[in-house]
């Protein structure tokens, strides 16, 4: 995983606590956590609207007056169910 392993750990853990504190490295932990356990995908802001339309209209999805987030959340669901 990252290629963090036993050894590295056992490196990191330490020097943590010294800089951080317990407290402060367990609320670190699990943040890092977090951002690892979660999807990795493009936001919407980073779509163009035109892709967007070109997406929906290749899954068959109506993009008339949708806003852009809207019409990412059916395009989405359209793919999802297409598989």
């Amino acid at each position: 995983m990252y290629g963090i392993g036993l050894p590295e750990l056992l490196l990191i853990v330490p020097i943590g606590l010294i800089l951080f504190g317990p407290k402060k490295l367990s609320e670190l932990a699990k943040a890092v956590g977090e951002e690892v356990s979660r999807p990795k995908r493009p936001a919407v802001e980073e779509v163009d609207v035109e892709t967007l339309r070109r997406l929906a209209e290749r899954l068959r999805v109506e993009a008339e007056g949708k806003s852009k987030e809207q019409l990412a959340r059916k395009v989405i669901e359209r793919a999802r169910e297409k598989g």
